[in-house]
């Protein structure tokens, strides 16, 4: 979906749950318990009618198998209904209102903030406005993202590495 997108705050909410900091679903899990990312962060991009979510992952190379299955899983669990918790969704919630008011300190990213919504929607919402749409994001609606967009079919793997074919990637897809 393009920047226009209502749901785009559930997005955003979704992605911090997933891959937003430290305390995000993925880096718990893949960095954290497993150890088989140094880096890995969610974020949404957005474009005028198109959008993503994507996933990137700074993975050795020897385990790049297990980092897939586990980061797909992280995503299904939450497409299945997987247990989403008030504080969970709450952190979620802070660490994007945080990470878009310390932005705010940069003249460029306030140009930005305020720039995209005038050349690009039809409306300008103010930070607090922008702050009270995130804070009314609710678990169920997190999980009808989810399940809306976590699909086999809709997912696409892009890996950057020494392999010579790209079969061995597909299964894990499936």
């Amino acid at each position: 979906e393009g920047r226009g997108y209502k749901g785009k705050f559930v997005e955003a909410v979704l992605a911090s749950i997933l891959g937003g900091g430290m305390s995000s679903r993925l880096f718990t899990e893949v960095r954290e318990r497993r150890g088989l990312a140094y880096s890995i962060k969610t974020s949404v991009e957005k474009y005028d009618e198109t959008g993503y979510m994507g996933t990137y992952a700074g993975v050795d190379p020897k385990r790049v198998d297990e980092a897939i299955k586990v980061i797909l899983e992280e995503h299904y669990k939450i497409a299945n209904g997987s247990a989403l918790s008030k504080k969970e969704l709450n952190t979620a919630k802070e660490y994007i209102k945080g990470h878009l008011a310390l932005s705010m300190e940069d003249t460029k990213d306030v140009n930005s903030f305020f720039a995209d919504q005038e050349l690009f929607l039809n409306e300008i919402k103010t930070l607090e406005e922008v702050f009270k749409a995130i804070d009314k994001v609710e678990i169920e609606n997190v999980l009808a993202e989810a399940k809306k967009l976590f699909k086999p079919e809709r997912l696409n793997l892009a890996i950057i590495g020494p392999y010579e074919s790209a079969d061995r990637f597909e299964k894990l897809l499936k």
